[in-house]
């Protein structure tokens, strides 16, 4: 096999991944607007012409979007977050759900196996803020607490790839979930649903956690075997 050398990194692709770094990192959080191009010369010592060739970039991948006169925000964790969001908001409805049952239902499996006591208690007080934002009627925070509860169930895997992938789709999940709570009459049905999935992975059952699994998105989705 013939080598090459390694490539310099540019000044760009330099402050693209410390952009990106900050995003992951949640220093600029979701939804947040970037400083203005003087202050990102300053924080990156580099020129006004880099800053916006990496800004541009960024833009070009969905991690960034530019809003006129109001400036520039994050939009996604990352280039493949915002590929797969895309990917997912113009599949059929029916695709869509079969390829996150695919992942969620692995998700829950592994989770049966491999929970900690400490999973347990993580998943049990995203329920709890679950619960207590549907007894209010925060629906916002419901979607919130609902997301921060799934990443929890897949953190109780133990496999980091599959934490990764279950965030590269957090937005288009987000959606799902802030459709469904805002229009469904079955909203409590799914408030049981997430009782009963916890319970299952405590009690280490695969099985059942498999079919809740299934039964929330037939619920989201409106699909059926």
């Amino acid at each position: 096999m013939e080598l090459r050398p390694v490539k310099k990194q540019t000044l760009v692709e330099q402050v693209i991944e410390q952009i990106e770094q900050l995003i992951q990192s949640d220093s600029w959080p979701l939804g947040s607007r970037i400083p203005p191009e003087p202050e990102l010369m300053q924080v990156f010592n580099v020129s006004r012409n880099s800053i916006r060739e990496a800004v541009k970039s960024l833009i070009h991948v969905g991690v960034l979007e530019a809003r006129q006169g109001d400036g520039t925000y994050v939009c996604s964790k990352s280039s493949l977050n915002a590929i797969l969001h895309h990917q997912l908001m113009k599949a059929d409805r029916r695709e869509a759900a079969e390829v996150r049952f695919c992942l969620e239902r692995e998700i829950a499996r592994l989770a049966t196996e491999r929970r900690t006591d400490t999973d347990l208690e993580a998943m049990r007080r995203w329920l709890g803020l679950m619960s207590e934002s549907f007894r209010i009627g925060d629906d916002d925070a419901y979607v919130r607490h609902d997301y921060q509860f799934h990443l929890a169930l897949a953190t109780a895997t133990h496999n980091q790839l599959l934490v990764n992938l279950y965030s590269s789709i957090a937005d288009a999940v987000r959606q799902s979930v802030d459709l469904f709570i805002k229009r469904s009459p079955q909203r409590e049905k799914m408030a049981c649903f997430h009782e009963e999935l916890v319970d299952a992975i405590e009690r280490q059952d695969g099985n059942a956690a498999q079919q809740l699994v299934r039964q929330l998105l037939e619920l989201n989705f409106d699909i059926s075997e």
